[in-house]
């Protein structure tokens, strides 16, 4: 099954990296369960150096993440650090090389070196046995091994910095790697990590770099424990920042300022207090000074909640221009996209976000997920949002046939959030406005890009997806309404509305997606594990599923509707014998294009409408809805706890 496929992978990725070329048989990467006793941190920087590496001071070096032998082998490890990151340093000395190292049950020898290529000619070196400085050998965590040059090694222009060893390693048991590397984050975007076999010939697969990777992502591994030392010999490295990632909310009010976030990144000797920012677009640009509540420390970085200013529609540029007052020398533009609303457009319409459930009708947590998490919020909001059920691998999934995919629409669409990359997909989870939001729960990790949203409590579901979206500007209406033929065979429907003129980029459109859906639909193969929660929740035999979406009308990603003024578009839909009408809507939203990146393919607005019958159609079939159940305030209820609730048009305590 596709779905348990995916779920072994994401098991995978997130408890063992592994590598591409993990055939080689002289190493493995091992990620395991960490023990309870702590771990060492990465060494700061001394006073008046920059410690240049792929961690900060807030990665640990865990005694069960890193790299270990299988046999006896002479091995080479090697980081790069490119010239985009050294050229900045350039002229200043390299007086020191660090590496982890976390086993008291062998220290082999080391031969060091600094070059300017992965295989050329060393341009410093030093010779130092690699150990664990761990007094407890029982309890052993990792330690820093600090190797002072031979001689400095003055950073030159235009050229990479690559720092690494030679040893002589052997096994030392299981679980017990020898070569550190951070539990979260990715090395860089670039090539940078590297082994070798020296052990055997050229022939025989050795004596050549092998870069470390993630298999099922293919990028880097999480980042060895290697640092460069850089000593600031005339003061000049300070007041220094980069922006190295960062987070923009993708429709905003025009020139007003909007959340979002940057991870800063401190590569000088100094505390950074205070910044300027300057926002461009175009021939426009805007100035914000900010005053930071805790300093970033030299060689760290942090992800800063910051303004993002929409100065138009389309790519935008912002730069740290200034540090603690002082002109930034390494300011580097970082380019973020975003549509601009201006104010008086955005208050001719009236958002209605799309929140898309994604979940499998045989996988018992869907049902738990829905009634604990997701329900909550909606009830609280009532028919301010739209839900849609959307269905993988179950008999309730659409295709696009047309399309030509290759899974179900639901699974196509959250293996397109991830850009293809399935140890990503997972589920239940949600997408409100197929908008990306970042990683509140760990600021150390990437910033995130992906549209689908696991959440843990009702609480980050409301405050954190519902709120930003329900206040998120639109300068685009939509209206549907749906009507079943007086015999019964077949629905109308019938899509209408507007979009402001200029707001979107040039040359982009908006796409129209139409459901027909149904509430209520009674699931004859829903598991019924024994799991207390989920009993408690369910204790019949039975589960209505809800928003369940009987038939797409457009393309998955929408059918183009242009990029001003008015649209309409009708559809008529042959009414299934399976389907109950009086439990029947219609749904409409607009989105932007497929063709943007996976977490700008907003939700732009949405709307929704319950199927008009004729009149000879007047009660529910009982013997396939279930009743509709109402608390005093008049909200729907689908799984009622204890209480008084209104059933039909009569009071009931449960």
């Amino acid at each position: 099954m596709l779905m348990k496929r995916i779920a072994l992978l994401l098991v995978l990725c997130l408890s063992v990296i592994t590598c591409a070329l993990a055939q080689q048989p002289f190493f493995k990467l091992s990620g395991h369960e960490r023990a309870a006793n702590g771990a060492s941190k990465v060494k700061k920087a001394s006073s008046g150096t920059v410690e240049l590496s792929y961690l900060d001071v807030n990665q640990q070096m865990w005694n069960d993440m890193g790299i270990s032998v299988n046999g006896n082998w002479r091995i080479g490890v090697a980081v790069i650090f490119p010239n985009s990151m050294v050229a900045k340093y350039a002229g200043k000395k390299v007086t020191h090389i660090s590496f982890g190292w976390n086993t008291t049950k062998f220290s082999p020898k080391a031969d060091f070196f600094v070059r300017t290529s992965l295989d050329g000619e060393n341009v410093a070196s030093a010779s130092a046995s690699l150990v664990n400085k761990q007094a407890d050998a029982s309890n052993w965590e990792g330690s820093w091994n600090k190797i002072k040059l031979d001689e400095p090694y003055v950073i030159e222009e235009g050229v990479d910095l690559v720092i690494g060893y030679f040893a002589d390693m052997k096994p030392v048991g299981a679980g017990e790697s020898c070569i550190p590397f951070s539990s979260f984050g990715t090395a860089s975007p670039e090539k940078c990590q590297y082994i070798m076999n020296c052990s055997v010939s050229e022939e025989e697969g050795g004596n050549q770099w092998i870069e470390l990777i993630n298999e099922q992502t293919g990028k880097p591994t999480s980042p060895i424990f290697a640092s460069a030392t850089i000593v600031d010999e005339g003061g000049t490295m300070v007041n220094l920042c980069e922006i190295m990632d960062l987070y923009c909310v993708p429709v905003q009010t025009k020139d007003q300022a909007s959340g979002g976030i940057m991870r800063l990144v401190n590569p000088g000797t100094n505390n950074i207090t205070s910044v300027e920012l300057v926002y461009r677009f175009g021939e426009q640009s805007h100035t914000e000074a900010i005053n930071f509540s805790q300093a970033i420390t030299p060689a760290n970085q942090s992800n800063v909640s910051l303004p993002f200013y929409a100065l138009g529609s389309g790519k935008h540029t912002v730069e740290v221009s200034k540090v603690n007052g002082v002109a930034n020398k390494v300011a580097t533009p970082k380019e973020y996209e975003t549509i601009g609303v201006p104010a008086d457009v955005a208050a001719n319409y009236v958002m209605k976000p799309l929140v898309e459930y994604f979940c499998a009708e045989n996988d018992h947590n869907s049902a738990k997920y829905y009634e604990t998490i997701l329900l909550p919020g909606l009830e609280v909001n009532g028919e301010r949002m739209v839900v849609v059920n959307q269905h993988m691998n179950d008999q309730f999934m659409t295709f696009d046939i047309e399309a030509g995919n290759e899974y179900d629409d639901a699974t196509t669409l959250l293996i397109d959030f991830v850009n293809g990359d399935l140890s990503q997909v997972y589920m239940p989870v949600m997408a409100v406005n197929r908008t990306a939001y970042p990683n509140v729960l760990d600021p150390t990790l990437a910033i995130e890009t992906n549209p689908a949203v696991w959440v843990v409590t009702p609480m980050f579901v409301d405050g954190l997806l519902y709120e930003p979206a329900l206040t998120t500007p639109t300068f685009a209406s939509v209206g549907v309404d749906g009507k079943l033929s007086d015999d019964k065979k077949e629905i109308a429907i019938n899509v209408s509305g507007d979009i402001a003129a200029g707001v979107l980029p040039e040359g982009e459109k908006l796409y129209l997606t139409v459901y027909v859906m149904e509430d209520n639909v009674y699931t004859n193969s829903q598991e019924k594990p024994d799991d207390e929660d989920f009993m408690a929740l369910f204790p019949g035999e039975d589960y209505w599923q809800q928003n369940v979406i009987r038939t797409c009308l457009t393309p998955m990603y929408g059918m183009e509707v242009g990029d001003g003024g008015a649209y309409e578009q009708s559809f008529t839909v042959e009414m299934d014998s399976d389907w109950d009408p009086t439990q029947m809507t219609v749904v409409a939203f607009l989105s932007r294009s497929k063709a943007n990146a996976c977490d700008k393919r907003n939700i732009i607005n949405a709307a929704e409408s319950k199927l008009g019958l004729p009149d000879a159609i007047a009660e529910v079939n009982a013997h396939r809805a279930a009743p509709r159940i109402y608390n005093l305030n008049g909200q729907q209820i689908t799984r009622p706890t204890k209480g008084i609730y209104v059933v039909g048009d009569k009071k009931a305590v449960l």
